[in-house]
């Protein structure tokens, strides 16, 4: 009887000291590395700054592309009497602009023909803008009688009047008809040629 206890014990011991050895040869789990959470808030300042920084970038570069077009070829006029007038250099031959060809000038400035001159057309509104169309120049004569009536290379031009001009005599100016703008529709003016700002993208004859 001592003995079957004692045999009893012993596997009993036994089998404790094998589950504690095998529980420490198990595998240890490694430890799960600290989550970072970020709140939404901050996440979306995060993407809302991003976005913002690249729409920056975008007009950046749509400014100097359009600053390098404006000084050199193409251009929006912002004008007090004719709206956003999107126009061309003038690049008729000699600089010449023909009979019944379409233009913008200023009524009462002498435009300069440089980088600076069209930056300047470009970004700051102009005043006493007028598009309209050429009936002689920039030389030459035309007539004119009582009551506004104007003849051009000996033919009535009809349906449009003018005031006494005086000098019925071109020298580098231009007889133009009012399109629209800082005009009056129909009327007659003599246009310095120093006025002209472009060729309109937008009006055409």
């Amino acid at each position: 009887m001592a003995d079957e206890n004692g045999n009893l014990k012993s596997r009993f011991g036994s089998s404790l000291l094998a589950g504690a050895q095998g529980l420490s040869n198990e595998p240890k789990t490694p430890k799960k590395a600290p989550s970072v959470r970020i709140a939404r808030s901050t996440y979306a300042n995060m993407l809302s700054t991003r976005i913002l920084k690249g729409f920056g970038l975008t007009a950046l570069v749509l400014l100097v592309v359009y600053l390098g077009l404006a000084a050199t070829i193409i251009r929006v006029i912002p004008t007090t009497s004719a709206g956003l007038l999107p126009v061309k250099n003038i690049t008729y031959q000699g600089g010449l602009v023909p009979q019944d060809a379409v233009v913008a000038v200023s009524m009462d400035k002498a435009q300069g023909q440089e980088i600076q001159n069209y930056l300047a057309q470009a970004t700051i509104p102009q005043d006493n803008v007028s598009v309209v169309k050429v009936l002689k120049g920039p030389w030459g004569t035309f007539g004119w009688t009582d009551p506004g009536i104007i003849t051009v290379d000996g033919k009535i031009v009809p349906n449009v009047f003018m005031d006494n001009p005086g000098d019925k005599k071109l020298d580098s100016e231009y007889l133009v008809e009012c399109v629209r703008g800082a005009c009056a529709p129909g009327n007659a003016y003599v246009i310095p040629s120093a006025n002209l700002l472009g060729v309109p993208l937008t009006d055409r004859k």
